[in-house]
């Protein structure tokens, strides 16, 4: 297969040489730069043609999300090949779907194992993606959520049904009354009641127990997502 050819990008001298003396205790992996910065860390790639890219979080400060993915399409643009790491010392969840829509191809705590790393460097390498068993937890807990959110916005679409009436239908769902639906959107009960009537209209039902069943069913609603 050849070496592979690293670039590792993090403001932590110390610790990118520490990292770069394990990577090279290896064979098969060869560090060709280490940059403070992705812009440094841009340059080089581009460059030097690396194969994988090592980037700590820590060097992304100050770089919003239409730029890194401005960043990237032009870097899969110029090295089609290239495959990115990112390490970080957070789980965040933001941070995570961020660089996911960057192209990284993995995402991976800060304290993982030398050999872990290795591994995942030639893994990605042949194309695999990788990532840690929480984020792939928050992925599929995301993907879901937007599934949900396009089967709730086709059926307002087939019923219907408004914004503010979806709202209150939820919270029906859920068990509330009126009078509770009315304290927790700051509107009056009459508004509530308005708005329940409309929405009975619409599914054509005669009570809100109805409204509730066919909510569920329809998947207007979902169980997990209620209040």
């Amino acid at each position: 297969m050849g070496t592979i050819r690293v670039v590792l990008i993090d403001r932590s001298e110390i610790f990118a040489k520490g990292l770069a003396k394990v990577l090279e205790s290896e064979a098969d992996i060869e560090v060709i730069a280490i940059c403070p910065t992705v812009e440094e860390g841009i340059r080089k790639i581009i460059e030097l043609k690396a194969d994988v890219t090592i980037c700590g979080t820590n060097a992304m400060t100050g770089i919003d999300r239409n730029k890194g993915i401005e960043i990237s399409q032009n870097l899969h643009h110029l090295l089609p090949n290239a495959q990115f790491i990112l390490l970080t010392d957070s789980e965040n969840e933001d941070e995570f779907l961020f660089s996911l829509q960057t192209g990284v191809r993995s995402y991976l705590s800060k304290y993982v194992t030398g050999q872990y790393l290795i591994s995942t460097i030639r893994r990605i390498h042949t194309g695999e993606v990788i990532i840690t068993p929480i984020m792939a937890r928050k992925l599929l807990k995301e993907l879901t959520t937007l599934s949900n959110q396009e089967v709730v916005a086709q059926k307002k679409e087939d019923f219907g049904l408004t914004e503010r009436e979806i709202e209150i239908l939820k919270l029906a769902a859920s068990g509330m009354g009126n009078r509770e639906v009315a304290r927790i959107l700051f509107i009056s009960e009459h508004t509530v009641k308005r708005h329940m009537s409309s929405i009975f209209l619409k599914l054509k039902v005669g009570n809100r127990q109805q409204a509730a069943i066919m909510a569920l069913d329809e998947g207007i609603v979902h169980r997990q997502s209620t209040p």
